[in-house]
Formats: structure tokens, sequence, C-alpha cells
């Protein structure tokens, strides 16, 4: 998944909401994972997504559509790691 993202980073410019489109298609596959229980693959999944949104909100700090979609995406880790431990 990490090279899909650099591709589609090549592609285009780097704007806060190209790297937000990529981590909202990056949570899709997540959900996909949780959906078939391999709770591993989405929990790694979503802690990327975190990773490159708490960059993202780093570089364009007072963005709420990245805050949000932050917050969403550690609620997200929650429910996975509860699943897992479960």
């Amino acid at each position: 998944m990490g090279t899909d993202r650099a591709r589609a980073r090549q592609r285009t410019s780097p704007t806060w909401r190209n790297e937000l489109a990529v981590s909202e298609a990056m949570a899709q596959h997540a959900l996909a994972w949780e959906q078939k229980a391999d709770y591993a693959a989405a929990l790694t999944a979503l802690q990327n997504i975190r990773s490159l949104l708490e960059s993202l909100v780093k570089r364009n700090p007072g963005n709420q559509v990245i805050a949000r979609s932050l917050a969403d995406k550690r609620s997200r880790t929650g429910s996975v790691l509860v699943a897992k431990t479960g």
C-alpha cells in the first residue's frame, strides 16, 4: 500500500486535499480488512493513515477537515483494537 501512496503523490502536487483523499482510500482498505476480521492488517493500515494525517495536521494547523478526519481514524483504531483483543 505504501507504494500506491507514493505513486499517487508523484502524479499530483501534494496538496492537503490530495493527501486527505489518499488517506480516505486507504481507510476503505482498512474497513474491508476489518470486515474480514483481519484486525492486524486493519490496525496497520489505520496506524499508517494516522501517521499521514498527523503529519498533514502539523503542516496545516487549524484545518478542521484534516482534524476531523484524524479524529475519525483515531476512533476507528480504538474499535479495531477492541475487536482484536476481544
